[in-house]
């Protein structure tokens, strides 16, 4: 007799790494930003490191703290109203291209410029609107067009999933959720 698989406990799949691991570079930005000041191998040693990582978050404290509460409501909106955060643990794919529109861009600007201070700025201000400053400069938060992006990629992805549940969109969505799902993933 073949044993039960036991399912994955909450935060072993790869969306609950991914949302631990976002969090954490949301949270850490500024102290990111000390020891990586924006130009390519220019990161900083010394003993006023732990100074300057307090005077960072000391100067950019209520910023932080926007981005912080705005990502912790995309969060709750996320899972309560479309739940993205379930969705990404049994591989979604609209959840997981919804998460792509905040790391691609961010990615592949840190490549192009080769400055990793840089794709962090970018990653963090397309998750909450709150964008570190680089190498001692002041940071900003609002809305920013890759944070429009990335909220309007999610939840309208997310909007897409819900909809396939529609019994009017059930006729096209069965065969695409099949085809998925044979291959290990889910609409």
């Amino acid at each position: 007799m073949a044993k039960k698989k036991e399912p994955a406990k909450r935060g072993e799949t790869l969306g609950g790494m991914y949302r631990a691991a976002s969090t954490g570079l949301v949270v850490a930005a500024p102290a990111i930003q000390t020891f990586l000041p924006g130009q390519p191998g220019g990161a900083r040693i010394g003993t006023d490191i732990i100074t300057d990582i307090k005077d960072a978050y000391l100067r950019d404290g209520w910023k932080l703290a926007g981005g912080v509460v705005v990502h912790v409501a995309d969060n709750l909106l996320g899972q309560k109203v479309f739940n993205h955060n379930s969705a990404l643990g049994r591989g979604s794919v609209t959840a997981w291209l919804g998460e792509a529109a905040a790391v691609v861009p961010a990615a592949a600007a840190g490549f192009a410029s080769g400055n990793g201070a840089g794709a962090v700025a970018d990653f963090t201000e397309a998750k909450t609107g709150y964008r570190p400053g680089l190498g001692g400069a002041q940071g900003s938060f609002g809305l920013a067009n890759n944070t429009k992006f990335y909220l309007g990629a999610k939840f309208g992805l997310g909007l897409v999933r819900k909809l396939s549940n529609v019994r009017v969109f059930q006729s096209v969505a069965k065969p695409l959720k099949r085809g998925l799902g044979a291959m290990g993933g889910a609409l």
